[in-house]
């Protein structure tokens, strides 16, 4: 029995046919907001109850249809109405994560009070990118930024920032180690003068299964598929260090320029693990940036007991962490992680309407100096509400079952 059957039949049809004015969420219309809410948890109720297998098997040609035939100038002018709609065309076919028997992509089931902080940073809609649009927001962040480095076990001089997802992060992470290569070997610098004449020889080296995004990055950043070089893995399909010793010996003896490594730290097809403290060894002999893509791993970062996997990972020079893969969050929750927090400077820019330049140690973070984007949603607020009401060792116990 429906207990919110009573409430919802007594408002079954809140009529939205207003002013314009009406619809913008204030404390005037708390009220009809409830009633909306309040629907749409029965049928949040309904499809989680409901959904006996992974997926309707609907395709898309047949969808495809249903949603060309509604037609978004005419609007319905009911929630309920509306409601079932959504219900028809994307509940009744959607891809449950939380049923036991998904196991296609790395996209994890969820927390509930990490449910509960999106409807709480959705309300409020604050932007992280500077302190006058979110202030205890941008507090919040840095916090988990903090106790992200610290499960990561890199010193003081670390910092980050929360991304959309891992590709944004392994993007940040090859545009620092691409602009810090051109300052070390030339003192060029590729923010303000573009590309040098020697960035076509820049090589960066990864495993044959990492993540597709090393590739993008490299092209987005002007160097082409080409700069990228896949190493072999061994049976364990982990990188090769023979085979990644003569890939280096190669790009030199060709006269190219060796100038990252990525570690992978859980590939998305066999969740393989690189052994990163030996390849810091690697990165230190040619001067190498060592990152270590740990979108997928990064739940051990929670699990005391299964910490030596990732051993080396605190030797990184920058890191990605994906915690809506491994830490129970909605999407999108991420972060990218550098080890020498001056190295952001790449990437600053001083807008005088946003965050002029100021030099006094005591003024108010913008966390827009240390990102690609703008307007940022407070998904930070879902990972501290987890942890806050979760406990770290609970997350551990789930990431380790998904894991396994």
């Amino acid at each position: 029995m429906n207990q919110l059957a009573p409430v919802l039949n007594a408002h079954s049809s809140i009529n939205v046919d207003e002013q314009p004015h009406a619809f913008i969420f204030n404390e005037n219309n708390l009220l009809k907001y409830e009633m909306a809410s309040m629907q749409t948890m029965s049928l949040i109720h309904q499809a989680l109850r409901s959904a006996k297998q992974v997926h309707s098997g609907v395709c898309h040609k047949e969808l495809s249809k249903q949603i060309a035939r509604v037609e978004l100038n005419q609007p319905l002018n009911n929630v309920e109405q509306a409601l079932n709609e959504v219900k028809s065309l994307y509940l009744d076919h959607a891809v449950y994560f939380h049923h036991p028997k998904y196991v296609a992509h790395l996209n994890c089931p969820v927390a509930y009070p990490a449910v509960i902080a999106e409807q709480l940073l959705t309300a409020i809609n604050s932007s992280l990118d500077t302190w006058d649009q979110s202030a205890g927001g941008t507090l919040i962040e840095q916090k988990i930024i903090d106790w992200s480095i610290e499960r990561i076990g890199l010193s003081a001089t670390a910092d980050g920032i929360f991304t959309s997802g891992g590709s944004q992060s392994n993007l940040m992470a090859l545009l620092l180690a691409r602009d810090h290569a051109a300052e070390r070997l030339s003192g060029h610098l590729i923010r303000d003068f573009g590309l040098g004449p020697d960035a076509h020889r820049y090589r960066i080296f990864c495993s044959e299964v990492s993540h597709f995004s090393i590739q993008k990055s490299a092209a987005l950043l002007g160097l082409g598929y080409n700069a990228v070089v896949p190493v072999t893995v061994d049976k364990e399909f982990k990188m090769d260090l023979a085979a990644l010793d003569a890939a280096i010996d190669e790009c030199k003896a060709q006269g190219n320029i060796p100038i990252a490594l990525v570690a992978t730290a859980g590939t998305t097809d066999f969740g393989s693990i690189d052994p990163i403290d030996k390849l810091k060894t690697r990165c230190k002999a040619d001067n190498l940036w060592l990152h270590v893509d740990a979108a997928y791993g990064c739940g051990l970062l929670a699990a005391d007991d299964h910490r030596h996997l990732l051993n080396g990972i605190e030797l990184a020079d920058s890191v990605t962490l994906d915690y809506h893969k491994s830490f129970l969050q909605p999407v999108s929750s991420s972060a990218f992680i550098v080890a020498d927090k001056k190295q952001f400077k790449h990437l600053t820019h001083h807008a005088d309407y946003l965050n002029p330049f100021n030099d006094n140690p005591q003024a108010a973070p913008n966390l827009v100096d240390k990102s690609i984007q703008t307007t940022r949603r407070f998904d930070a607020l879902k990972l501290w509400l987890t942890l806050r009401i979760m406990v770290t060792n609970r997350l551990a116990k789930c990431f380790l079952l998904l894991w396994h």
